[in-house]
């Protein structure tokens, strides 16, 4: 499920051009820390595109290993990491998305919330804005808005 709203996603944001450092450039999502998906990501993302780009996803245990992202899922593994992980990020295209507990309202962009058998993302509008990052009015419309503390 987590997979699945990882890839839809970015299909309601927009990146700008500089983002890329070409018009072949795939679209490149993240996964730091531990992989809580399995193979599941890489089933979702198989032969799909964004923004008529192919993805790709990469693994790591830190943003060296990983490199240039467009989306970074940060795994719990790495929620004491947080703080560091948002300053290494500080002016870079990047959407933040991860199921740490109050992410989105810690600095993070977009916290999934698992409730029974449901998924909700809590979205924080500034801090995507503030990485010249654009959502869809979709996405918050479907999501609860949240300001960082």
């Amino acid at each position: 499920m987590k997979a699945t709203a990882v890839f839809n996603l970015a299909q309601f944001v927009d990146w700008p051009p500089s983002a890329f450092s070409d018009a072949e450039s795939p679209f490149v999502i993240g996964v730091l820390g531990e992989n809580p998906f399995g193979k599941a990501l890489d089933r979702v993302i198989a032969g799909e595109s964004v923004q008529k780009r192919r993805l790709v996803v990469k693994y790591g245990q830190t943003l060296d290993v990983i490199g240039s992202v467009h989306m970074l899922y940060i795994s719990r593994s790495e929620a004491r990491k947080l703080p560091e992980i948002f300053r290494s990020l500080k002016r870079r295209s990047t959407l933040t998305v991860s199921d740490i507990d109050r992410f989105a309202q810690n600095g993070g962009m977009v916290n999934l919330v698992t409730a029974g058998d449901r998924l909700r993302m809590l979205v924080n509008p500034s801090q995507i804005e503030a990485a010249g990052l654009r959502a869809s009015a979709k996405l918050l419309r479907i999501a609860e808005l949240v300001k960082t503390e």
